[in-house]
């Protein structure tokens, strides 16, 4: 798990270039206000991730039970057949993948320009996992720079699905939730 699962990016130097903003900017807090670079590192370990994790879930088909021809095996077989209709034939599982701050500012900027809301359903695990060439790495650089993104996000039905809060100074706050 060194590098991004979708750009392929080494994440030690990822975590770099792509906060360099703020690290910029603590660095000028710390020379401004004489803070140890202990406390700087506290700061930026807040701040800036190495990585990101991006979760969710997914649909996995369930095969429909049938007779095996061993009296053991087939004798809860009504009872299988009976969960597989309630169930609908599918079970979820889950699925996670870590992407460096540019894959995922690219897969948000996406599902908004798309959808005009955060990621939230099941399909769009996709925007954080496929090459997106809608934007060049100068706009995403600059876009990244007005977000405060978590460590990981969770795709989820049940997290609010509007659009990010953008704060005064343009900056947009993510939530894990």
């Amino acid at each position: 798990m060194s590098s991004c699962e979708n750009c392929a990016c080494d994440f030690k130097r990822a975590e770099i270039y792509q906060n360099k903003t703020a690290i910029e900017n603590i660095s000028v807090l710390s020379r401004h206000y004489n803070l140890s670079s202990d406390l700087c590192n506290v700061l930026l370990s807040f701040l800036c991730s190495r990585y990101h994790t991006v979760s969710g879930q997914y649909k996995v088909p369930m095969p429909y039970p049938e007779e095996t021809g061993d009296p053991e095996e087939d004798e809860d077989l009504e009872e299988r057949i009976e969960y597989w209709h309630t169930e609908a034939g599918y079970y979820y599982g889950t699925r996670s993948v870590n992407i460096c701050r540019f894959c995922l500012v690219k897969g948000m900027e996406y599902s908004l320009y798309r959808t005009l809301r955060l990621p939230f359903l099941r399909n769009h695990y996709c925007y954080f996992i496929q090459q997106i060439t809608q934007y060049s790495d100068e706009e995403i650089e600059r876009i990244s720079d007005r977000y405060i993104l978590p460590k990981h996000y969770n795709i989820n039905f049940y997290r609010k699905q509007q659009t990010p809060q953008e704060k005064e100074n343009g900056i947009r706050v993510i939530t894990s939730f």
